[in-house]
């Protein structure tokens, strides 16, 4: 992973040193893009392990939500966020319902159930963060 880290640096650095005729919010555009894989690959090495899980179900609670995913026949159930602590694990904003009528309890978003996540777990094993797989 370090040798990617290094070949997008040499990368930004030759694109930097290139054409400077090209518009600054171009230049903008690609660097921003650059910095996004450096996180993304920085995230994949902090990552112990990272799986991934098909969105089942939520179920909310008083004080959390649970989280349900399956990797093919085994059912994994995340203890979600807890309202009184900083965030545990690092989710989508769009996880559960949000329809203005709903009575009762949120339960898991029908649009996102069925979809890929990516599960990253810490060294401990334990979720730190839930993210869509881009199609």
């Amino acid at each position: 992973m370090k040798i990617k880290l290094l070949a997008i640096a040499i990368l930004l650095g030759l694109w930097s040193c290139g054409d400077q005729s090209s518009s600054e919010t171009t230049q903008d555009t690609q660097q921003e893009q650059v910095t996004q894989q450096i996180e993304e690959i920085q995230e994949q090495e902090t990552a112990e392990k990272i799986v991934v899980a098909t969105y089942e179900s939520a179920t909310s609670y008083a004080a959390r939500t649970d989280y349900g995913f399956s990797v093919g026949e085994e059912f994994i159930l995340i203890e979600g966020n807890t309202f009184e602590e900083e965030p545990i694990i690092e989710l989508p904003d769009n996880m559960l319902e949000s329809d203005e009528e709903l009575e009762g309890p949120p339960g898991a978003n029908p649009e996102l159930v069925g979809k890929s996540f990516n599960l990253y777990y810490n060294s401990d094993g334990i979720v730190y963060k839930i993210e869509l797989v881009e199609e």
